[in-house]
């Protein structure tokens, strides 16, 4: 039988092993920074998280295969994101065992990176005078520029109100517009996974570096660890987290579903 639990209920779970990518997403579901949902059945637990698409899969033995496709069917599939992208996450010994479920949907495996920060020393770079380090306050987001940003602050938050309460945020402007940001994801008590993006015209110029630099000194001040995710494809946003010193940390086997 598959029933929806309270969150809460998750951390007794004994399905889900110690994985630090996971304890990220699980603290600001439990902060209430982040949505998503919890069921428990025979063979496995599964975790929903809302913000990033991603549904994490559990299992300490061989999954009830009939059972899990029900869940599939019933629950994920009708949930398919405007993003058109769902990612299942696998945790335990459960990765051999879905590829029926799998192949309608043209899944591909792909790895990621996650990344934590050490507290190493990092320097600040000084931007040129023309760019502007501003605050991700509700002034700044009122620009119009701003409306990226405030679509990716409401996959990621359950709202903009608990963005700016719980949340942090910086950017650089240029004149009236914003041509780069990074944004608090995944946020709790002591850790915070970070967002970052910069116009495609503005790319190549450090932008990306010092504004996550700024941002892991700000994280800093709120008592906050910062961690950094990125696929295995993106060697761009993996030398920058090397570059920032940020340490690598065990990975997930992932599968990525793609919605056509």
């Amino acid at each position: 039988m598959i029933e929806q639990r309270p969150l809460a209920e998750l951390a007794n779970d004994r399905r889900f092993p110690p994985d630090p990518q996971f304890s990220l997403v699980y603290a600001a579901l439990q902060a209430g920074n982040s949505q998503g949902c919890y069921w428990r059945a025979n063979t496995w637990s599964s975790c929903w998280d809302q913000a990033n698409n991603v549904l994490y899969l559990a299992s300490n033995r061989r999954l009830d295969q009939a059972e899990f496709n029900q869940h599939w069917l019933q629950t994920v599939v009708p949930a398919m994101p405007a993003r058109q992208v769902i990612k299942l996450r696998l945790l335990g010994n459960s990765q051999l065992e879905l590829d029926h479920v799998l192949k309608p949907y043209q899944a591909q495996p792909s790895s990621s990176y996650f990344f934590a920060d050490q507290g190493h020393a990092v320097s600040q770079p000084q931007l040129p005078s023309q760019f502007e380090l501003k605050q991700l306050n509700a002034e700044v987001l009122r620009l119009p520029s701003a409306q990226p940003i405030l679509q990716e602050i409401r996959w990621m938050w359950p709202s903009l109100e608990r963005f700016l309460t719980n949340g942090l945020g910086l950017a650089i402007q240029v004149e009236q517009t914003l041509v780069a940001w990074c944004t608090a994801e995944y946020v709790s008590s002591q850790r915070c996974g970070l967002g970052i993006e910069t116009l495609e015209a503005y790319q190549q110029q450090g932008l990306g570096y010092a504004l996550a630099t700024a941002m892991i000194v700000a994280c800093r001040q709120h008592g906050l660890q910062v961690h950094w995710e990125c696929s295995s494809k993106n060697l761009a946003s993996y030398r920058l987290a090397q570059k920032l010193g940020l340490q690598a940390q065990a990975g997930l086997i992932n599968y990525g579903l793609v919605w056509l």
